[in-house]
């Protein structure tokens, strides 16, 4: 990923696929087992 390879974040892939999967005034349930 962008974030860390080039600004070495050290972050993982919830970031994005909150991003992505959320929508405005709605609860995304992510089951990150």
């Amino acid at each position: 990923l962008i974030e860390n390879e080039y600004l070495g974040l050290e972050n993982g892939i919830l970031d994005q696929s909150a991003i992505l999967l959320s929508r405005s005034g709605c609860l995304t349930c992510m089951n990150c087992k």
